[in-house]
C-alpha cells in the first residue's frame, strides 16, 4: 500500500509503508506531521498511526563515500603550485626575450611590447606544463590539458566520479580555495601584467563540473 506524508506544509510520496516511516523519523517534530494512504477519509497526524507507533527507528545510516569538496582543499593547492611554476615561467621567458633591460622593459609606456612578450611567455610555460600531462593532482583529479591563447592560460582538469561522489558545493568549493591560493601567491604579479588564468573541471565522461576565472578583484 502506497503512502504519503508531509515535510513542512510539502507533500511526499507515493512510498512503501517502512520508506515514509524511516522518512518521517529523520525529521526533528515528525508526529506533528500529516499522513495518508488509500482508506482513508483524510490526512491524519503521524502520531494517530498505529503502525507509525509500531514502527522500529530507522536504520543507522551508512558511513557517506568520499565526497570531491574535501579533497577540492588538497586539489587547489596542488593546481597553484602549478601555476606557481608558470609564473616562473613567464618570468624566464620574458627576461629570456628582453636581455638586459628586463627592469626597465616593465617601466617603459609600450603596453604593444609588453603584451606580446606576455604573449610568447603563456605559451612557452604551457607548452612546458603540457610536455608533463597527464599529471595527478590528488587521488580523484588529474591535469589532463593547458591551454594557451594570448596572455590567457586555461587548466583542463578531470575528476573521477566512477570512485567518489561529487558534492551539491564542488564549485563553490574548488573555486574558493583556488582563488585564496591564487590571491596569496606570486600568481598575482602575472595577473597585474595582464596574464589571466581559467579553471575548468570535467568528470570521466566529459561533462563539465565548473569552469572559471580567477582575477585581480577577487584578491582586494
Amino acid at each position: 500500500m502506497e503512502w504519503y506524508y508531509t515535510n513542512g506544509g510539502q507533500q511526499l510520496g507515493p512510498m512503501p509503508f517502512r520508506q515514509m516511516a524511516d522518512e518521517l523519523r529523520r525529521l526533528p517534530d515528525w508526529r506533528q506531521e500529516f499522513v495518508w494512504r488509500e482508506g482513508l477519509d483524510n490526512w491524519i497526524k503521524a502520531s494517530e498511526v498505529p503502525e507509525l507507533k509500531a514502527a522500529p527507528p530507522p536504520l543507522p545510516n551508512p558511513a557517506p563515500s568520499p565526497q570531491i569538496p574535501t579533497l577540492a582543499k588538497r586539489v587547489s593547492t596542488k593546481a597553484i603550485a602549478i601555476g606557481s611554476f608558470t609564473f616562473v615561467l613567464i618570468a624566464a621567458a620574458i627576461g629570456g626575450s628582453i636581455g638586459r633591460g628586463g627592469v626597465d622593459y616593465l617601466m617603459q609606456p609600450s603596453p604593444e611590447r609588453r603584451t606580446q612578450k606576455l604573449h610568447e611567455a603563456q605559451s612557452l610555460s604551457a607548452a612546458r606544463v603540457k610536455a608533463t600531462l597527464p599529471k595527478k593532482v590528488d587521488e580523484a583529479t588529474t591535469l589532463v590539458d593547458i591551454s594557451a591563447q594570448d596572455a590567457r592560460l586555461t587548466y583542463f582538469y578531470e575528476v573521477d566520479d566512477v570512485n567518489y561522489s561529487i558534492g551539491p558545493d564542488f564549485a563553490s568549493i574548488v573555486r574558493k580555495n583556488v582563488t585564496d591560493s591564487v590571491c596569496k601567491s606570486t600568481v598575482v604579479n602575472t595577473m597585474r601584467l595582464g596574464a589571466r588564468y581559467i579553471y575548468t573541471y570535467h568528470d570521466t565522461k566529459k561533462r563539465s563540473l565548473t569552469s572559471f576565472e580567477t582575477r585581480l578583484e577577487d584578491c582586494q
